[in-house]
Formats: structure tokens, sequence, C-alpha cells
């Protein structure tokens, strides 16, 4: 991934999961399609908080169309199909804060400490479970890599170990991180009425 994006692609890509999530509440128009993208961007995801607190994460690892395709298809399933979570609901829209990452080139490891917390995500894959931790989970919580590793296993439904079992097959990937928050989008608290 490089190591940064254009601000008015990374705005872009905001406005349009939030008017992603909007037009599931029938608040705004559907989304346009503009033609954006990011060089060596292979997956994306999108993370809703709403007054700080986690309501949603879902992604994709490959890119299912376009980029903005992707974008809007991973914004409403954050909001809705995350079974961690209850949808979000439409009162939540004005305090909810959007995070995109943009997920590089998926790599396999031999090596499952072959990886830099913050810089890397990683991917694990055993017994037909799949799971993933994005790059800042890591440093949100204050993991080193055992613990990270560990943590990755109970969200893949899989035993605290089960990274080290010869089946198991772990992958890595760098990680664009940006949110309305950090790119301070004025319209994040304003009314959720259609922009002109």
């Amino acid at each position: 991934m490089p190591a940064t994006l254009d601000r008015g692609v990374r705005q872009a890509l905001l406005g349009a999961a939030r008017e992603a999530i909007a037009s599931r509440f029938g608040v705004h128009n559907e989304p346009p399609r503009a033609p954006l993208s990011a060089p060596e961007c292979s997956g994306v995801f999108v993370t809703v908080r709403v007054e700080g607190e986690l309501r949603g994460c879902i992604g994709f690892l490959r890119l299912q169309a376009g980029l903005v395709d992707t974008l809007v298809d991973a914004a409403r399933r954050a909001v809705s199909e995350d079974p961690r979570f209850q949808p979000v609901q439409e009162q939540e829209l004005d305090r909810l804060c959007i995070e995109i990452t943009l997920l590089g080139p998926i790599e396999r490891i031999s090596d499952p400490h072959d990886f830099t917390i913050g810089t890397h995500g990683v991917v694990l894959e055993c017994r037909h479970h799949r799971g993933l931790l994005l790059p800042q989970v890591a440093v949100e919580h204050g993991w080193d890599q055992t613990q990270f590793l560990s943590a990755l296993c109970q969200k893949t439904k899989l035993p605290d170990r089960a990274w080290e079992w010869p089946d198991a097959m772990l992958s890595r990937f760098e990680g664009m991180k940006f949110s309305e928050e950090d790119e301070d989008v004025e319209s994040r608290n304003n009314e959720t009425g259609a922009k002109e």
C-alpha cells in the first residue's frame, strides 16, 4: 500500500460509505459510483463506531468489483450484519463515525511471528475457519504478537493457540486506515439530509 492517499480520494470514499449507510434508512439517495481507485488496494473494511464504541466492522479481503462498489457493500453490512452487534439504528446516524481500512496485497507467511505490530494485519485459515484482525487492532489494545495471534484465534472461533497447529495458514497484509474523525469531515455531525 502507498503510505498516503490523496485527501480528496479519502474524503470521497468516506462520503460514499456514509451515503451507503444513510441510504439504508431512506435518508440519502443511492451513493454515487465515482471511479475512485487506490493503488495496490486488494480489499477494504469499514468500521463504524458510535461515540467511540464499536458498532460493526465488515469487509472483504478481495475487491468484489470496483473499490467503490465493494466499499458500499461493506459499509451497508457493517451497520446491519456484524453478528456481534445489534444493527445500527437511524437515530445513531448523527453520532456515528466511519473508519475505512484499505488492504494491501495478502502475503502467506511461514513464520507466525513474521509480521509487525501496527503495520500488518493477519489472516488465519484453519479447518474451514477463517478470520482476520486489522493492523490497528493490536495497537488499540496494546497487544504483543502472541496476544494478537491468540485474539485472532478467538475471533476465528478456534482455541487460543491454534495458530501453532501444523495445518494453520497465516497471511499478512498492510492496511491504510482513515476515518471521518481523522479527516475532520464536516458533515459527520451535521444533519443527515441530502447534500447539494
